[in-house]
């Protein structure tokens, strides 16, 4: 593993083990919107960013687009937010819990959507679960916590997705779920890493907790084609 992938790792991921979901350019890459609304540039040049619209503009995509720098965009790209995130590594491997843990199908993608609608953790759409493996806790039939791998680049994969039902919150399913990700993805001599929300300090502190350690800040800018420079 080359450790500075993970100073872009959407990139990295798209230019490699996911490249075959890769929409591109000459200049940039997303994923397919049904997949994750997320692109990347390998560098923030003057040309990529104007890459960058028109693959957005083509394909009329809004995206996430992670930078461990400030970006100045042109006037082709609408800034619609940014938002702060810190990427944290696994560091120390947690022992397994007890906790019965169901491997997650495309059967289960409509609880699956109706559980991120509910709980909100971050970007999943109906086809995200074809990026790598997912788990689920189920109560009486009913989908209540989930966590599963997305972006995967050589030797890193990330933990993504991870959320529980507020009426059952505090009973370790999460810790359970990410613990199991971490394992699986340990256990294929990659390193588990994930995204937190910056404000979102409680979840951070669990993710310590279970062994991750904050590696560095990324603003997210949440951008799409401006319509007077869309390209076809």
């Amino acid at each position: 593993m080359k450790p500075e992938m993970l100073d872009n790792p959407i990139w990295h991921a798209l230019a490699t083990h996911q490249k075959d979901f890769a929409i591109q350019n000459a200049h940039a890459k997303m994923l397919p919107t049904e997949v994750g609304r997320f692109g990347a540039i390998e560098f923030a040049t003057p040309e990529n960013l104007e890459g960058l619209a028109q693959l957005l503009g083509a394909n009329h995509a809004t995206i996430a687009l992670f930078a461990p720098h400030k970006i100045e965009f042109p006037k082709s790209l609408e800034l619609l937010t940014t938002l702060e995130v810190s990427q944290m590594t696994y560091q120390t491997l947690k022992p397994a819990s007890h906790l019965e843990l169901q491997e997650l199908t495309v059967a289960d993608v409509p609880d699956m959507l109706e559980l991120i609608d509910l709980t909100k953790p971050g970007p999943f759409a109906r086809r995200t679960i074809e990026l790598g493996q997912f788990w689920g806790v189920r109560v009486a039939g009913r989908l209540v916590a989930m966590s599963g791998e997305r972006f995967h680049l050589p030797g890193c994969c990330e933990v993504s997705s991870v959320c529980t039902h507020p009426d059952y919150q505090r009973r370790g399913f999460a810790q359970a779920l990410i613990t199991k990700a971490c394992q699986n993805i340990s256990a294929r001599g990659e390193l588990p890493f994930l995204h937190v929300m910056k404000q979102n300090t409680k979840a951070a502190r669990v993710y310590e907790q279970l062994g991750f350690v904050e590696r560095q800040h990324f603003l997210v800018y949440v951008i799409r084609a401006k319509a007077t420079e869309v390209k076809s």
